[in-house]
């Protein structure tokens, strides 16, 4: 079985990390792959970068778009993907030299709709091998649903499964499925909208102890600077994990953790800006919000978990618990 790979890169003002990004991929042991690089607007130099690769290297493919996010950017790349999977690759990110050759052997083996591995978190001052969050092996449909499906979202102790669309290869026609319905407004949270639906449709998983994927922890990750997230961000992607996932009771009650969660996070973002009384007032704002509500008031976590600190707070509008859990960030 020969499998072709179709590498998905969205590029966004990246100059320092895109040679390094796509060179890691150019330079894969397996070569039986397609790069897709999408500038997204760059207002640096990263998209001219892009037209350098493609250049000198025939299996690279560039994309150039007005600025839409990073949702827009995969929806791009997925509409003119032709590899049999694909594997996504943020472009301050990059691949060991076997990341693909990895996902091949698996592939050729076990023939699975997804591939899930482990990742080497690369810090300023280290770096440390996180395992996907489900137990190594292959995953038949059942074993997905006895295993995987009590914590695919988030269960009562705060477990879930790991929501990145990096560190896994997707065949195509699922991910490009999954992908087409998230909405473009989702900034914050779109890896989970994708990835969550992909794996409960999944007939077959594997999972592998091997690290295929470099991610680089830096001070300009949207998710690690100190601007405040949008508040309801979290309800667009808890409303479309409620169509696009089988809803039983115990899915339901798991979105909704994702809710509380998600809310949580975004809420103690707001103190970022320095502003507590305009952070108080938005969070005030979010929590009269009838979805908010519902999710909150249905929310169980176990006790002493995060989870339940989250709950609490938001249930009784702890504004300092708030607060103060954002120093911490």
């Amino acid at each position: 079985m020969s499998v072709k790979f179709s590498v998905i890169i969205p590029v966004y003002n990246v100059e320092k990390y895109i040679s390094e990004c796509v060179g890691s991929v150019i330079s894969q042991s397996c070569r039986d792959f397609e790069v897709i690089l999408v500038d997204d607007g760059s207002a640096d130099s990263s998209g001219k970068a892009c037209d350098e690769f493609a250049a000198t290297d025939e299996r690279v493919k560039v994309i150039h778009k007005p600025n839409g996010g990073l949702v827009s950017a995969r929806k791009a790349g997925a509409k003119i993907a032709c590899g049999d999977y694909i594997v996504c690759v943020d472009g301050d990110d990059y691949l060991p030299g076997n990341a693909l050759e990895t996902y091949a052997r698996a592939i050729e083996e076990h023939n699975p709709n997804v591939v899930c591995s482990a990742a080497l978190w690369k810090y300023p001052d280290g770096e440390k091998a996180v395992p996907c969050s489900a137990t190594p092996g292959v995953y038949d449909r059942e074993k997905i649903e006895k295993e995987i499906f009590p914590c695919l979202v988030e269960n009562e102790k705060g477990e879930y499964f790991s929501p990145s669309v990096w560190a896994k290869a997707f065949r195509r026609e699922l991910y490009v499925n999954a992908q087409s319905s998230v909405p473009d407004e989702i900034k914050i949270g779109e890896d989970n909208a994708c990835t969550k639906p992909i794996i409960a449709r999944a007939q077959k998983l594997v999972v592998l102890r091997d690290c295929t994927y470099v991610y680089r922890i830096n001070s300009a990750s949207m998710t690690k600077n100190r601007t405040p997230f949008d508040l309801f961000t979290p309800k667009l992607v808890c409303e479309h994990l409620e169509k696009t996932l089988p809803i039983t009771p115990d899915m339901q009650a798991q979105v909704y953790r994702c809710a509380v969660h998600y809310l949580f996070n975004a809420a103690s973002s707001q103190y970022f800006s320095g502003d507590d009384k305009a952070a108080k007032e938005s969070i005030k704002n979010a929590l009269s919000d009838e979805y908010y509500l519902k999710a909150i008031e249905a929310c169980r976590y176990k006790a002493f978990s995060k989870g339940a600190l989250a709950l609490f707070a938001l249930k009784h509008k702890a504004f300092r618990l708030i607060k103060a859990y954002s120093k911490t960030r």
